[in-house]
């Protein structure tokens, strides 16, 4: 199990089989809606609170593990 905090388009791929180009698009969107700008980082912790989703069973889906 890998260990990091930033949320990819891969993770969303993996957790609900979303669309490469679909799961960017969330990206930039939340990012947008939190005022993080397009060089900002969008961690799996910051992800789960603005979809309200469970974070560990969002972390097993996707097999990370937080620092």
């Amino acid at each position: 199990m890998e260990s990091r905090i930033q949320l990819t388009p891969k993770d969303l791929q993996k957790a609900f089989g979303f669309h490469p180009e679909h799961s960017r698009r969330m990206i930039r969107g939340i990012k947008s809606d939190l005022g993080l700008g397009k060089k900002g980082i969008l961690t799996i912790k910051a992800y789960c609170e603005y979809s309200c989703i469970d974070l560990d069973e969002f972390l097993e889906a996707i097999k990370v593990k937080l620092p």
